[in-house]
């Protein structure tokens, strides 16, 4: 019979708990391990929901499709996890596909798809992209035109669609003819196009704009042995927002409605250029340009940063290096950046007016000026201003060619240059009418004798600058 004393009682019940709980600890301690062992965190932050189901990976993630071509078909895995895309879910995934031959970009630009390049390319003609949102990642590679014949580019942006260009690697148009005429580019555009990365390369021109397009250049390169970037037909926009950009002989053309190798822009056609940063540069011409002179209002160019470097001497057989920036008519109004070059700015039509920026002349030797017909005027001037004498369209009407200059800040190195009559008597023009007025400003030249009415230069002998300011009273 059981011991059914206090005492034995109360030694039973005590041996029954012992058991107790010795069968809870080791129940608990397997579960620690198998916790452990199953890699279950064992924590207050761990809940049913957090614990990943058989089959799925316990690291979630936003999944990144590529499409590799691979014996005969399209094999499309997450570049995270590696788990293969489910049949008939390709419509419903953001998918890249890797390319390795002219076939299979065609076959995905119809698609609309975005590509990456697996392999450096030649293509036999211009690739196409007709609608939708492409986006071109160079993957280290380059595309580059086969043929590369006149007229030609190897992309094609139609109106409507958009191409984004990314990755490290080059688009290249290699037609050697040379000359502006010649029109082959890297990329044609009349739709958008983003350059976020990579290298635009040609022997004519590196991107060509027309018709309304949008080039937005946040980061990457343009280099050209003729023009890096070309405007023109009717409301086309650029915006360089970082970047290298070069040209040899020009660098960002505006064509405003003057033909230039072309029989079918519109009258009245007018372009906009917007610079907010970035690295712009010319070998042997301007950096900016405005070309023709037959329309006042034909161009739009706001200049908020970056720099703007021209050449100090030519490198061409004869002459000598144009202004940074050249305008033959349109709107230009300079905010900020620096402008570096033999002539940082030389006007000739239009209106400009400079709130702020640095213009640093570095010109070798003395400065001259000449009347020309076409081009350029000036050499060795921080500013120049030599209007033409022909006549312009101000909107429909035919008017005499006005200029106006206007200074409201900015800091100017090197010498200021206004024509005088004698400029054009000596080849038996007369002198248009044009205004040129300073309202502020630091200049190493005495700007005395371009000031607006109320305002005087002081020399300042700390910083060896004219320092243009208000004349107390006067303008108030």
């Amino acid at each position: 019979m059981g011991d059914f004393s206090e005492a034995g009682c109360t030694e039973n019940i005590m041996k029954k708990s012992k058991k107790i709980i010795s069968i809870f600890a080791v129940a608990f301690m397997a579960v620690f391990a198998f916790a452990c062992i199953f890699g279950v965190a064992c924590d207050s932050a761990t809940t049913v929901e957090s614990v990943p189901k058989f089959g799925e990976s316990s690291t979630k993630h936003e999944h990144t499709y590529e499409s590799t071509f691979v014996d005969g078909e399209w094999k499309t895995v997450c570049t995270g996890c590696g788990d293969e895309l489910e049949e008939g879910m390709e419509g419903s995934a953001d998918i890249t596909y890797v390319v390795s031959d002219e076939e299979q970009i065609a076959a995905v630009l119809e698609l609309g798809d975005s590509i990456k390049l697996g392999v450096d390319l030649e293509v036999a003609k211009s690739l196409e992209i007709s609608s939708g949102d492409v986006t071109l990642d160079l993957g280290g590679n380059s595309l580059t035109s086969e043929t590369a014949e006149k007229d030609s580019a190897t992309v094609s942006v139609e109106k409507g669609a958009t191409l984004t260009v990314t990755g490290e690697g080059t688009i290249e148009n290699a037609y050697d003819g040379g000359g502006s005429t010649d029109n082959a580019a890297a990329i044609y555009t009349e739709g958008t196009v983003i350059v976020k990365s990579g290298t635009i390369e040609s022997n004519s021109i590196g991107i060509k704009a027309e018709n309304g397009a949008t080039v937005t250049i946040e980061d990457g390169a343009i280099d050209s042995d003729y023009f890096a970037l070309w405007l023109g037909g009717d409301g086309t926009t650029v915006n360089v927002e970082g970047g290298d950009i070069h040209g040899e002989n020009k660098g960002i053309v505006l064509c405003g409605d003057g033909n230039y190798g072309h029989s079918d822009y519109q009258t009245g056609a007018v372009q906009m250029l917007n610079v907010y940063d970035g690295n712009l540069s010319c070998t042997n011409d301007s950096v900016i340009c405005t070309l023709g002179t037959t329309n006042q209002e034909s161009s739009v160019i706001n200049i908020y940063g970056g720099t703007l470097t021209g050449a100090d001497v030519y490198e061409g057989t004869t002459g000598k290096p144009f202004p940074t920036i050249y305008i033959a008519n349109g709107t230009l109004n300079v905010y900020g950046g620096a402008i570096i070059g033999s002539t940082p700015l030389e006007v000739r039509g239009g209106t400009t007016v400079i709130y702020d920026g640095t213009f640093e002349c570095t010109a070798t030797g003395s400065p001259s000026h000449a009347y020309n017909s076409s081009g350029a005027t000036s050499y060795g001037y921080a500013l120049s201003v030599f209007p033409y004498t022909s006549t312009v369209k101000v909107g429909t009407e035919i008017a005499d060619n006005t200029v106006s200059v206007t200074v409201c800040d900015g800091t100017f190195i090197g010498e200021l240059y206004m024509a005088v009559s004698e400029d054009y008597s000596s080849v038996g023009r007369n002198m248009p009418d044009f205004t040129f007025a300073i309202a502020g400003g630091l200049f190493t030249a005495d700007p005395g004798a371009y000031l607006a009415e109320g305002y005087k230069a002081v020399s300042d002998e700390d910083s060896g600058y004219y320092v243009v300011t208000e004349v107390p009273g006067v303008t108030e």
